[in-house]
């Protein structure tokens, strides 16, 4: 890896403009930081300060660039590796798929599928096809639990005031 300010220096050089206006070409070209900085053979984040201390700022979509991702995706086919690499995948009733896969299709959140796997540690099967409860099903379910537990309070509801029931204070 070179310094950035030489690699910068070189760059203006051989392209015969201002560095500043070569990167601008690549950002307009749809580059983003990490490419302009493996073509530079620089880290990234020294050329992302370096420009920002010089007052230069692109519309970067950083990672996520088109370019970027074509990038990662031909290397991936380069090395024989899938696009899902590190996602298992899972049969259930009859479909195969990713976590995501499974719960768009059968149309169960996301968020809902991973929180009864791994927090209430249900089945794939079970937390699928389980129906999301209503908010004031959830506070009766939740209610029912405390008072089978034994933890149940109504202090609740013998509180009438913040100060007590003292008829020199005000209720709140």
């Amino acid at each position: 890896m070179s310094k950035t300010g030489d690699a910068l220096t070189a760059l203006a050089q051989r392209e015969g403009k201002p560095w500043s206006h070569v990167i601008r070409d690549y950002a307009e070209r749809g580059y983003s930081w990490a490419d302009v900085a493996d073509i530079l053979d620089v880290p990234r984040t020294n050329l992302v300060v370096f420009c920002q201390y010089r007052g230069l700022s692109f519309p970067w979509m950083g990672l996520k660039s088109p370019i970027q991702r074509a990038r990662q995706r031909q290397q991936w086919y380069d090395n024989g590796m899938p696009g899902k690499r590190y996602a298992p995948t899972y049969t259930v009733l009859g479909f195969t798929g990713t976590m995501g896969e499974i719960a768009d299709h059968f149309e169960v959140n996301k968020n809902t599928l991973h929180t009864r796997t791994r927090r209430y540690k249900m089945s794939l099967e079970e937390a699928i096809t389980q129906p999301v409860m209503t908010p004031a099903e959830c506070g009766q379910a939740g209610q029912a639990a405390l008072k089978a537990s034994g933890n149940h309070s109504k202090h609740w509801k013998k509180e009438g005031s913040l100060y007590g029931s003292s008829p020199n204070h005000p209720r709140l």
